[in-house]
């Protein structure tokens, strides 16, 4: 089983994808129009903000490079209450990625900390869902 992981966490580092994204409900959702916050700034080690934008409708999305050691070379997430309405994984394994994107859809923000938080993927010390609660934490701030 630890060798079929390793030959896995191989194949990750290999793909890259295009975005697997879920979007909120509504057809009528409008664009992120607000003003972009300044340069990218490093939050937290191995997370750098990209884009950090507040739509008309409230809705605020923001996009950060995670951690080297992970697959995943973006996470996006988009937020309107308190709730996710939108995660996109650029690159990482497809499968969990896509997973991980339609399991947070439609959570509070904190539960879906709760539950991904300090995941480990092959030793790393974090994970593509660790990085993902890492974005989430700047939306309790």
């Amino acid at each position: 089983m630890k060798r079929l992981s390793t030959v896995l966490c191989a194949l990750c580092f290999a793909l890259t994808l295009a975005p697997v994204s879920l979007r909120a409900a509504s057809a009528g959702e409008s664009s992120h129009a607000a003003a972009v916050s300044g340069d990218a700034r490093k939050v937290t080690d191995g997370i750098t903000v990209v884009k950090d934008v507040t739509s008309q409708d409230g809705t605020r999305t923001i996009a950060a490079k995670p951690s080297s050691v992970v697959c995943s070379k973006q996470i996006e997430v988009s937020v309107k209450n308190g709730i996710i309405s939108k995660v996109t994984f650029t690159g990482g394994c497809p499968g969990n990625t896509q997973g991980v994107a339609i399991l947070v859809k439609g959570m509070k923000v904190q539960d879906a900390i709760k539950k991904l938080d300090n995941i480990d993927c092959a030793g790393r010390g974090t994970s593509c869902p660790d990085q993902l609660t890492d974005i989430l934490k700047l939306f309790l701030k």
